[in-house]
């Protein structure tokens, strides 16, 4: 395999119409949380970062501003993270913002 090879992790979610997009990103967050190796500076720090923030939606007391900080690290962490745990959290907070705004906005205080 070549040292430029990365390789990459796909999953879908199957979510019925009683589940809630904040409870599922907070566990797939969690997941990723400790799942990183520490070794790079935007895996590590961002998804501490994203598990406040989701933790804050969950709890009910996130801001509106918090849904744009989940997108831009997220963003941050797909494009400088070396691997693909630090790169993998877009892709879930994208699609969620994407298709399930209102109900994210439902948790903001």
């Amino acid at each position: 395999m070549s040292k430029n090879t990365v390789l990459k992790k796909y999953a879908a979610l199957v979510m019925d119409e009683d589940a809630d997009v904040v409870d599922v990103l907070q566990n797939v967050l969690h997941y990723y949380n400790r799942e990183s190796c520490g070794h790079c500076a935007p895996c590590r720090v961002g998804t501490s970062l994203l598990v406040k923030i989701i933790d804050q939606l969950a709890s009910n007391v996130g801001e509106k501003g918090d849904l744009d900080q989940l997108l831009k690290i997220s963003k941050v962490m797909r494009d400088t993270s070396f691997c693909p745990v630090g790169q993998a959290p877009y892709t879930p907070i994208s699609s969620a913002l994407k298709n399930f705004q209102d109900q994210l906005l439902q948790h903001v205080k």
